[in-house]
C-alpha cells in the first residue's frame, strides 16, 4: 500500500502509531562478560587474528543505519538500561539478521523478543505484530478485530 500511496483506507490494517512505537522500552546491548573475557584471553595468548570471530553487520542493518534520522545520534548520549543476553545465538536481530554489537540500541517487546531499535521501529510502522511470534506488540490486552468478530 505504501508503494501505491493510498494512505489510510477504512478496513485496511496498518502499523502502529508513532506514539505507540516510541513507548517501547529501549535498552543498550552489552555482550556477556564470558564472551568478552574469552576474546581478550585469546588475544593475549597470541593466537592471532584468525582465532577471533569476525562479525559483519548485515546489509539491511547498514542500510537502515544510513537512513536513520539525526535524532538517533542524540539517543546514543542518553542513558539506557543494559540488556545482556546469555545465549550467543540470541544475539542476532531477526529482522536484519546481523549480530548485536556492544552499545547497539535494542527494543524488547512484551513477548520478550528483541530487535535493533531502527529495525523494529520500521517493522512496526507497517505491522503491529511481532516478527517472530506474530502477537500484537502493544501487549496482551490488544487483539485482532477479526477475533472479536468471530466470537
Amino acid at each position: 500500500m505504501r508503494a501505491l500511496d493510498l494512505g489510510d483506507l477504512p478496513g485496511l490494517k496498518t502499523g502502529a502509531s508513532k506514539s505507540e512505537i516510541q513507548n517501547m522500552p529501549v535498552y543498550r546491548y552489552r555482550a556477556t562478560n564470558e564472551a568478552a573475557s574469552t576474546e581478550s584471553t585469546a588475544q593475549s595468548q597470541g593466537q592471532g587474528e584468525d582465532s577471533k570471530k569476525t562479525t559483519k553487520k548485515g546489509f539491511m542493518h547498514r542500510l537502515l543505519k544510513q537512513c536513520r534520522p539525526k535524532r538517533e545520534e542524540q539517543d546514543f548520549e542518553s542513558t539506557y538500561e543494559y540488556l545482556t543476553l546469555d545465549a550467543a545465538e540470541d544475539s542476532v536481530c531477526s529482522i536484519c539478521l546481523s549480530e548485536y554489537e556492544n552499545n547497539d540500541l535494542l527494543c524488547k517487546l512484551w513477548c520478550r523478543h528483541h530487535f535493533h531499535k531502527s529495525c523494529v521501529q520500521e517493522w512496526l510502522a507497517l505491522n503491529t505484530k511481532c516478527p517472530l511470534c506474530k502477537q500484537d506488540f502493544r501487549g496482551k490486552e490488544y487483539y485482532d478485530s477479526d477475533d472479536v468478530e468471530n466470537e
